[in-house]
């Protein structure tokens, strides 16, 4: 004879489990964490004008990822009512190393690939090399970026129109606001969103937090920037790197005012990578439905 279940026993449903992975109120997470990243970048900005070279850019980017890790989190506890389990703590040395080695790998292969082919030649060391600089605002980009275009767009639309739309959608944004900055061409934001947009998408898509990611993003902008002295995200920033460079050659190879990323070889290399992923991704049953798919 069967035993009935006790009335007061919880058993989570559909909609608790989506509580637990979109978290409550999920529009206004999304409006709520814009203006997180505007404030952290805006504070984080500020701070480096107060104190001024290279030290004041490098603690204002990290002030500005912290504040905006701080606005997540409180967003995720206050808002959303939910746990933050893309920051979960187990594992997120590994995830967030293996992340630094990924990007590094994935720049010096491109990189690789321009010196092969005679775009790349190092002329020196750069003696005043702004590598603090650099780090603090790699942290920043990787933190504050990761959280608003991964933690919070991505993870809520693939709940809502599943996982390829919201991957595809979410890149498309990604590679346009990086024509917000002084040098950005069109193209290269179209390469930042098929390669960096993908590709960051994926890691977070297979490991369901942002240790991951937000490695990867932060190696790659350094390695690109303060390592071998290219542009980032055409901010600018070329030629003040450790390594002393000649940077001449097709946009293919070098990706022009964007910087490295912008390049053929980028977008060819962090697409295989991507592809990788994802199809690992696929694999482990981590791809969500869209709506027609559930409906039916």
């Amino acid at each position: 004879m069967a035993v009935p279940a006790p009335r007061n026993q919880h058993r989570p449903d559909s909609s608790d489990l989506m509580i637990e992975r979109i978290g409550r109120r999920p529009i206004l997470q999304v409006i709520l964490g814009l203006v997180v990243f505007i404030v952290a970048e805006g504070l984080g900005a500020l701070l480096a004008q107060v104190i001024g070279g290279d030290t004041g850019t490098g603690v204002g980017g990290v002030i500005g990822a912290l504040l905006a890790l701080g606005g997540y989190l409180l967003l995720m506890r206050f808002i959303a009512e939910r746990s933050p389990l893309e920051f979960a703590r187990r594992g997120a040395l590994c995830e967030l190393g293996a992340g630094v080695l990924i990007g590094t790998a994935l720049m010096c292969a491109v990189v690789g690939a321009a010196a092969l082919a005679g775009a790349y030649r190092v002329v020196g060391f750069n003696a005043q090399a702004a590598l603090f600089s650099f780090a603090g605002l790699s942290i920043m980009a990787g933190v504050a970026e990761e959280i608003l275009f991964r933690g919070l767009l991505l993870r809520i639309l693939e709940h809502r129109i599943g996982t390829w739309w919201a991957l595809g959608l979410t890149s498309v944004l990604f590679g346009g606001v990086h024509l917000i900055n002084p040098e950005a061409t069109l193209m290269g934001a179209v390469a930042i969103a098929l390669e960096a947009g993908l590709l960051l998408g994926a890691c977070f898509i297979l490991t369901r937090r942002l240790w991951l990611v937000i490695g990867v993003h932060a190696a790659w902008n350094f390695v690109q920037g303060g390592i071998f002295s290219s542009d980032v995200s055409g901010t600018g920033s070329g030629d003040t790197g450790l390594l002393s460079a000649s940077i001449e050659g097709p946009a293919a190879l070098t990706g022009g005012d964007m910087g490295f990323e912008g390049s053929l070889s980028a977008v060819v290399v962090c697409l295989a990578c991507a592809i990788i992923l994802l199809l690992l991704a696929r694999r482990r049953g981590l791809i969500l439905p869209g709506m027609k798919s559930r409906s039916s």
